[in-house]
C-alpha cells in the first residue's frame, strides 16, 4: 500500500495536512504526485491560506526581516508504511509570490523504472535536477 501525504507548512507554526490518500500501485501514487504538483503550481490561489495567515495571524511590519529564511510553502510525499520514499517540497516566495522547488529526495532503489523515469520527466519540465 501506497500513501500521498500532503503538508502545506510556515515553518513550525503553520501546519496544514490537506489530505493522505492510498494506492495499491506505485505508479498510481507517483501519477497522483505529479497531478498534485503540477495543480499546485499552476494554481495562483493555492497559496491564499498562507498569505492569509501571515497577513493576519503575524501581521509581520518587515516580513524580510522577520520571516526572511522561514520554510514556507508545501511538501508532498509518497510513503510505504509511514516510511517515507518520495518527498517533493514546493517552497513559497511571499513577498514574490513564486513557488519552485526547494528539495526533492527519492529512494531511488525503492522505485521501479518507470516510476523512476516519469518523475525524472515532470522534475525536468519544473527545471530541477536530482
Amino acid at each position: 500500500m501506497y500513501t500521498l501525504a500532503s503538508f502545506d507548512r510556515f515553518e513550525d507554526q503553520f501546519v496544514v495536512s490537506d489530505e493522505l490518500i492510498e494506492f495499491d500501485k506505485l505508479s498510481e501514487a507517483v501519477n497522483e504526485l505529479i497531478n498534485k504538483c503540477n495543480e499546485l503550481i499552476a494554481d495562483k490561489s493555492s497559496t491564499q491560506h498562507i498569505d492569509e495567515y501571515i497577513s493576519e495571524e503575524l501581521q509581520p511590519y518587515d516580513f524580510e526581516e522577520e520571516f526572511g529564511d522561514c520554510s514556507k510553502g508545501f511538501t508532498r510525499n509518497i510513503l510505504i508504511n509511514d516510511e517515507e520514499i518520495i518527498s517533493i517540497s514546493i517552497n513559497y516566495d511571499y513577498k514574490t509570490k513564486e513557488k519552485y522547488f526547494e528539495n526533492v529526495d527519492i529512494e531511488k532503489n525503492r522505485l521501479d523504472a518507470n516510476s523512476l523515469d516519469h518523475l525524472n520527466k515532470f522534475l525536468k519540465i519544473h527545471k530541477y535536477e536530482l
